[in-house]
């Protein structure tokens, strides 16, 4: 990194940790975009350049914050699938599901903080994080067969879901094994029962939990002790 950004031996002796990671992160997004970098990365170099993402990431959450923080995310989108599927079939409606169900298409950008707690709170069984990519997506899908829809059977099963990871189909335990033995055949019905397994309910809109006093952990970038967050106005 000192050959890289051309710091003094003075300014590497002084390098702090969060300098250190913006400076990784400005590395991998650059070879991203094919702009050649003054020290000659080997792949060993930039596996432990990516490394440096641990520590910003993953550390700073606990799971029981991860997990809060995602499903209050995912909470929109996933009203709005349902509403969608209600409308398919026709069942009875409020004036918001009747709204939420014209939404066909639904894009979050956030920071690599943000997409790196998602792929950690699906925790999908074929995920293996060790770093976030540059431009990293994770794309939700929920699909319909058209031949089910005509049937007898005519219902949830009939809509399927599809989590995409950098386009690499996600697996879930509570999936059906697909021609390559893999679970990525995850009907609406499966793909509810693994989300209701990690997704945290709440009968307040996340108000109670959102105001619960926060403690900084050891590993916690808020080395500041107890802080109090006031509940947000847009829970």
């Amino acid at each position: 990194m000192q050959v890289n950004f051309n710091m003094t031996d003075e300014e590497a002796a002084d390098l702090d940790y969060l300098t250190l990671y913006g400076q990784a992160d400005a590395v991998q997004s650059q070879m991203f975009e094919g702009i050649e970098q003054v020290y000659p990365f080997t792949e060993e170099d930039l596996h432990n350049v990516n490394m440096t993402q641990v520590g910003t990431l993953v550390e700073p959450l606990t799971y029981d914050a991860r997990a809060l923080w995602i499903s209050k995310m995912l909470r929109t989108p996933f009203r709005r699938m349902d509403s969608h599927v209600k409308h398919v079939l026709g069942s009875n409606m409020d004036e918001a599901e009747v709204e939420a169900s014209k939404v066909k298409f639904e894009i979050f950008s956030a920071h690599d903080y943000t997409v790196s707690a998602m792929v950690l709170f699906l925790n999908a069984t074929n995920s293996n994080f060790t770093s976030m990519p540059f431009a990293t997506q994770v794309n939700i899908e929920l699909h319909h067969s058209e031949s089910c829809l005509t049937s007898d059977n005519r219902g949830e099963q009939c809509f399927s879901v599809e989590a995409r990871y950098n386009g690499m189909l996600y697996e879930f335990p509570t999936c059906d094994l697909d021609a390559a033995g893999k679970r990525t055949q995850c009907s609406l019905p499966q793909f509810r029962e693994y989300i209701d397994s990690i997704y945290v309910d709440t009968t307040t809109h996340f108000v109670d939990e959102c105001a619960t006093a926060f403690t900084a952990s050891k590993n916690s970038l808020f080395l500041g002790g107890s802080q109090h967050r006031e509940p947000s106005l847009y829970i």
